[in-house]
């Protein structure tokens, strides 16, 4: 599949994602992003002021965040 200016990618298909999109991807707060980042508890890096998220931020912090079945 080939992508021009005009074709987005959907939001679950992309490795990287801004605060805004990330927010609208999880359903998470900005604010609770913030408490996370603060904490530790989920990576991330910047891009001059801007805050960006990665695929394997997302999954770390949804495999620390599993509850194993008993």
């Amino acid at each position: 599949m080939t992508t021009n200016a005009t074709t987005k990618t959907p939001l679950n298909e992309k490795e990287i994602w801004t605060e805004a999109e990330f927010v609208k991807l999880t359903g998470i707060s900005r604010q609770t992003l913030r408490k996370l980042r603060n904490s530790g508890q989920l990576g991330f890096f910047r891009i001059g002021d801007s805050v960006h998220y990665a695929r394997k931020h997302l999954d770390e912090l949804i495999r620390r965040n599993e509850r194993k079945l008993a």
